[in-house]
């Protein structure tokens, strides 16, 4: 019974060893998100910050978009246009450029994240 005991706990040792060698080994994800407003009938573009940009070799880079309507008269977000995305300022930056084509509206909300994955075994 003691023998049949200590195998079954060797194995769950074995099991979260191999499991904690998986997780160290995938790459860490790094996030920095800014919020912004922009008014009706404004074009503007934002710039948010790559977290480590251009510290490490290997590294990939990656950024999103939400547009958010709020307010008394809220933005009609068809009306919202991104008119362009991606790297901008060397690499170390994710640019957004946004539209906004409402007239007569709340201003809309602009949440920018700027993602960087780093290389497997890296850690910031």
């Amino acid at each position: 019974m003691r023998r049949a005991f200590t195998r079954g706990l060797m194995a769950v040792v074995a099991v979260l060893a191999v499991a904690a060698v998986a997780v160290a080994a995938g790459r860490i994800t790094l996030h920095k998100t800014k919020t912004f407003s922009l008014a009706s009938g404004k074009t503007k573009t934002y710039k948010v910050r790559y977290p480590d940009a251009l510290k490490y070799k290997g590294s990939k880079y990656s950024g999103k978009v939400k547009l958010v309507a709020k307010g008394k008269k809220p933005a009609k977000l068809a009306k919202v246009k991104v008119l362009s995305k991606g790297s901008c300022v060397g690499g170390s930056f994710f640019c957004v450029k946004v539209q906004n084509n409402n007239a007569g509206r709340s201003p809309v909300t602009v949440k920018v994240t700027a993602t960087t994955k780093l290389p497997k075994g890296k850690k910031p």
